[in-house]
């Protein structure tokens, strides 16, 4: 997705580049947190057992695996349909002696460069990890079931003019209305188009 899509219409960014890297997005979340004073607002590592409507005090209960439970008027479930990472029992997987993980739960310590590397599956992250590693492993092997279409990313880094236009609170507002109404379309699409064919 297009670095200007990742951030708030309200809270521009100064992206070094269309599309980011993965080290550039927690800057830009964790200096959110900060200016918002939302870690304070937050509780980390905390599983939702349950959330049940209270009628009578219209709010919503919500019970927790921590030490607190909350009660809100809102709630809004965030958790993301790819949030746990799920790896198919294939043959061999566990008797293969070399390191393996999911990209959701990325090795950070295992230095891929020169080695022989095989992606499995070519879903998102696959479209995002391979042509971050294929330059520096020695083989890149890829393992789909489906193939799919990708269509030309049209990244660039931006350059100091650029990077200084897009400051502009004025010229990242339309900026940023300029990107997100095609994609928001484009995913409105997709949310009203029927699921199964008659």
């Amino acid at each position: 997705m297009q670095s200007p899509l990742y951030s708030l219409e309200g809270e521009p960014w100064d992206w070094t580049q269309m599309f980011a890297t993965r080290d550039e997005l927690p800057v830009y979340t964790d200096h959110l947190l900060d200016k918002h004073e939302l870690r304070s607002k937050t509780d980390s590592n905390t599983n939702v057992l349950r959330v049940v409507w209270e009628p009578t005090a219209w709010r919503w209960h919500i019970e927790t695996s921590g030490a607190q439970d909350y009660r809100a008027r809102f709630g809004i479930n965030a958790s993301g349909p790819l949030s746990t990472p799920v790896v198919p029992p294939f043959e061999g997987r566990e008797t293969f002696a070399g390191a393996a993980f999911h990209t959701n739960d990325w090795d950070h310590g295992l230095d891929h460069r020169g080695k022989r590397v095989a992606v499995v599956g070519s879903g998102a992250s696959a479209a995002q990890v391979i042509p971050a590693i294929a330059p520096e492993v020695a083989e890149l092997h890829v393992f789909q079931r489906t193939p799919h279409w990708v269509m030309h990313r049209p990244d660039h880094v931006f350059t100091p003019l650029e990077r200084r236009v897009r400051r502009h609170p004025l010229a990242y507002s339309r900026r940023w209305t300029r990107r997100f109404l095609p994609e928001d379309h484009r995913f409105l699409g997709q949310d009203v188009a029927p699921t199964e064919l008659p």
